[in-house]
């Protein structure tokens, strides 16, 4: 086998509290889903080097990017005299509180194991996405997860939910300025776990506000910002309920919105 191709599923924050900070780094306390929305890994194998290609242009394609760190790290663990390609096709929106650069690090992560026959452990696999970002071991892990610490402490989670509407409004929200933003206002407090809850809710503009109003008025039973923005979320009880709300929005909202109608998922998978 000398290439394989891994979906990488989007993750929404159900609840998301920040606790406080400690030097450089946010504690967080996090409920996070993995959904259906997926980018899509091709990995093959090389004599040497690391080549990223993709069909987005936005996306960094040198050590800026996370798949390549990934890389880099599993390489240097693994001791293999080998070169990487993976081309990723990006289907999860940038700089939209969707987690995809993280779930594409995972990908990457659990497609070389696979791939080079290395049987790293999970907690082996962990570990190296943790030094890539705090996001990359929930998005290995995946599933339905409460999220502790800086992003290291994985818990499993139930919740009642599985239908979830997507808005991706033509906004880009960096995570580094938002968390700029709350650290401002510096309301750090440890709540307890309530489906919907986004303390960056507190520092955005009205114009998500109000979409995040507009969504709720379809017929969500909550709607809410997801990570550090600028996606919204809607989380309905059943598929058709979901439907009708994807339909209403689709008439109200221009072109320039994004909107996805996704169900839980709980893996990474390998094609």
């Amino acid at each position: 086998m000398n290439s394989i191709k891994v979906k990488c599923p989007a993750k929404i924050n159900l609840f998301l509290n920040i606790i406080g900070k400690d030097k450089n780094y946010h504690k967080m306390h996090m409920i996070n889903q993995a959904i259906s929305l997926y980018d899509y890994l091709t990995i093959k194998k090389i004599d040497k080097g690391i080549i990223l290609k993709s069909d987005n242009d936005l996306i960094p394609l040198d050590d800026k990017n996370s798949v390549y760190k990934a890389i880099e790290l599993f390489l240097d663990y693994t001791k293999l005299d080998v070169g990487v390609e993976v081309v990723i096709d990006k289907n999860i929106p940038m700089e939209a509180g969707l987690g995809g650069e993280s779930a594409d690090a995972a990908g990457v992560l659990i497609g070389l194991n696979k791939l080079f026959n290395t049987n790293l452990d999970l907690d082996i696999l962990l570990n190296l996405g943790f030094k890539v970002g705090c996001d990359v071991p929930f998005c290995i892990k995946s599933g339905t997860k409460e999220v502790l610490g800086y992003g290291e402490i994985l818990r499993d989670y139930e919740v009642d939910y599985s239908n979830f509407l997507v808005v991706k409004p033509p906004v880009r929200l960096s995570t580094k300025e938002m968390f700029t933003k709350y650290d401002s206002i510096n309301k750090y407090e440890d709540i307890p776990i309530s489906i919907g809850h986004n303390d960056f809710e507190k520092v955005i503009d009205n114009d998500l506000v109000n979409l995040i109003d507009l969504v709720k008025n379809t017929g969500a039973v909550y709607s809410f910002l997801s990570g550090s923005g600028s996606s919204i979320i809607g989380i309905f009880n059943n598929y058709e309920e979901l439907e009708i709300a994807y339909n209403k929005l689709l008439n109200i909202l221009d072109d320039n919105y994004q909107l996805f109608v996704t169900s839980s998922v709980f893996k990474i998978e390998i094609e």
